[in-house]
């Protein structure tokens, strides 16, 4: 396998993996195209593994008319985002392949060309674009803006989680296996995917066929502790303390199939660090994120969440934990002592799931 991970690296950093962009589209559905000629990547060696095919493609939302949901206008005109996917070339077993959907967090996700590399001669992986095509690595604006916390962007990522089914489905993947992967900021679309339903459903006739078997998520802020989201949450017709409660209150999550899973990890990353007195005040920050209010803080401290007086991403995860425990689902948590990024182990972890639908 290393043989051909460093070929995929070499390849999709160098551009072979362009960003696929596109416009209009059926007003009907949601579309899939090729943009691009499909790329096997071949492995020197072909008993260490397989080729892999890299295809970038568009998906398209359907045209919706305006609906005035809270501090946002949710309509779609058949804006197209770009959709990265690849796939084993060798003929799909009779079951199909598992399939892995990737929510990035910046620009073009980086961590997918990892997965890739992991799981791409065993396994359909695909990520579909879900934020706006300025938001870069280097222009992070949609992650601060007040329709990402009011939760616009997570119905988009709902309707391109169909798009991604069904382009894996169309390469040999088992809609019946699939397993819904977000890192950074793209926790927050993989978890409301994973867990909940849209808001504002942009594709009420493109649902996904099946709901996901897991749900693999590291490092993000489900309670947006940055400040840069404080003039939203102030705002009494945000539904910002909404998007908060779909992520964390069991009862707002859509049914889950039978041994469903959740995997989270967490790094000693800094980023979105934000202080918080022990007890929070009155007139903290915080308490414009509590849509339940005095339970959201009980389990928050009982997490120990301001014992050191500041909120990071270990805090918001330990809390995201309790509530899925609570609701029944097993999970499975490990923190890492990297920067930002994925972490050796957590590959490991992934494949266990993916392939074996359970962790050891």
């Amino acid at each position: 396998m290393r043989r051909l991970r460093s070929i995929l690296s070499i390849l999709l950093v160098s551009g072979v993996v362009a960003t696929a962009c596109g416009g209009g589209g059926d007003d009907s559905s949601v579309a899939n195209s090729t943009t691009a000629a499909p790329t096997t990547v071949v492995a020197p060696d072909p008993s260490e593994s397989e080729p892999v095919i890299v295809e970038d493609l568009t998906w398209t939302t359907p045209t919706v008319a305006p609906a005035d949901v809270g501090t946002v206008v949710q309509a779609t005109t058949g804006e197209a985002y770009p959709m990265t996917i690849a796939y084993p070339a060798a003929e799909p077993p009779v079951e199909g392949w598992p399939i892995v959907v990737h929510f990035h967090g910046a620009e073009l996700g980086t961590s997918l060309y990892e997965l890739d590399q992991h799981l791409g001669d065993r396994a359909v992986v695909v990520a579909p674009r879900w934020a706006p095509t300025a938001w870069s690595s280097q222009n992070l604006d949609a992650l601060t803006a007040a329709e990402y916390a009011d939760g616009y962007w997570f119905d988009v990522a709902a309707c391109g989680l169909a798009a991604a089914q069904d382009a894996a489905v169309e390469r040999g993947g088992d809609a019946t296996r699939m397993t819904i992967v977000g890192f950074s900021g793209g926790v927050h679309p993989a978890a409301r995917t994973a867990l909940g339903e849209a808001r504002n459903d942009l594709c009420p006739d493109r649902e996904p066929a099946a709901r996901p078997q897991a749900m693999i998520v590291g490092d993000s802020q489900f309670l947006f502790q940055g400040d840069n989201w404080d003039e939203t949450f102030a705002d009494s017709a945000s539904l910002a303390p909404d998007t908060v409660d779909r992520m964390l209150n069991p009862s707002r999550w859509s049914p889950r199939p039978v041994g469903f899973v959740v995997y989270l990890w967490t790094t000693d990353a800094t980023y979105w660090t934000r202080a918080i007195a022990n007890p929070p005040a009155a007139d903290s920050w915080i308490t414009n994120r509590l849509p339940d209010g005095a339970a959201l803080l009980e389990d928050l401290a009982a997490v120990g969440a301001f014992d050191d007086e500041k909120i990071m991403f270990g805090d918001n995860a330990l809390l995201l934990q309790m509530r899925l425990e609570s609701a029944g689902v097993p999970v499975l948590h490990e923190f890492f002592p990297t920067n930002h990024t994925y972490a050796p182990g957590v590959y490991e972890r992934i494949s266990e799931i993916v392939f074996d639908g359970e962790f050891s």
